[in-house]
């Protein structure tokens, strides 16, 4: 992995020119673009890492040696996918450009400010003894919770047919994790033979759960996708359906990088026109 120091840079240069948009008209070359309607939305988040292993962990913890990653004897089971609940909103900007009859195609600018929280990424260490009267069990599961903020521009080619509305673009995302946390659950149990029947393991008072709480580092993003989607409009609003699909990169704040091979946005939307 390596690190990529260039990404606090670009959030620094791209937040000026954002705030420098005037809210009601922008401009692009030779075409003028009008604020034409806001845009609500929740949905979920899916990125998939290249891997997602114990050394994938200790680049995210403060001080891994904390930790016992130790996995001698252990089986260890990586989920290189991290999900989160996502939600947000954005301004669209549209430069309409053919109509005809009911058909009408324009471009289309969006800013967007999105949440994911909840992000989960999971590393298991499983480990299943078979001893002379009984079996013993034993779970460690490593978890990174996040939060992400993200802020983010599209560009879109936009049909429309009466009511009904297609779109497919190109756009970027920065975001940012900040007071992250590793938790860790430790669990062991004795499951005894008696009889050659299973006796349950809580009666037998077998059971060992330990949960723990770490610091973890702040993360950046960097995200560049294809967005495409549906909606109908009714009136002045707008529902719809919209997936983002593209790749990204995640640098660790005093750590390394790791690449997104596929980053991905799927949400419910609900405008309104102006």
């Amino acid at each position: 992995m390596k690190t990529l120091p260039f990404l606090p840079l670009i959030i620094i240069m791209l937040m000026p020119s954002i705030s420098r948009a005037q809210i009601q008209n922008l401009t692009l070359g030779q075409h003028a673009y009008t604020l034409s309607s806001v845009h609500f939305r929740t949905g979920l988040e899916l990125d998939y890492y290249e891997d997602i292993s114990p050394d994938w962990m200790k680049n995210h913890i403060d001080n891994p040696e904390k930790i016992d990653f130790d996995a001698n004897g252990f089986e260890i089971i990586s989920y290189a996918s991290v999900i989160g609940l996502a939600f947000g909103g954005q301004l669209s900007f549209i430069n309409p450009r053919i109509s005809i009859g009911k058909f009408r195609t324009s471009r289309q600018i969006n800013f967007g400010i999105d949440f994911t929280v909840g992000r989960e990424a999971l590393v298991t260490f499983s480990k299943t003894e078979e001893q002379t009267d009984s079996t013993y069990n034993q779970n460690q599961i490593y978890c990174l919770m996040a939060n992400e903020f993200r802020i983010g521009g599209e560009y879109r080619y936009v049909s429309s047919w009466g009511r009904y509305n297609a779109f497919v673009g190109g756009g970027v995302q920065l975001g940012a994790a900040l007071n992250n946390k590793m938790i860790v659950f430790d669990d062991s149990y004795a499951i005894a033979n008696d009889n050659d029947e299973m006796v349950d393991y809580e009666e037998e008072n077998n059971y060992s759960s330990i949960i723990d709480t770490y610091k973890a580092k702040s993360s950046l993003y960097l995200r560049a996708f294809i967005p495409f989607g549906i909606s109908m409009r009714v009136s002045n609003f707008e529902i719809g359906m919209e997936h983002k699909l593209g790749i990204g990169a995640e640098q660790v704040i005093g750590g390394n990088a790791s690449f997104l091979y596929s980053a991905g946005l799927t949400y419910l939307t609900l405008g309104y026109h102006f």
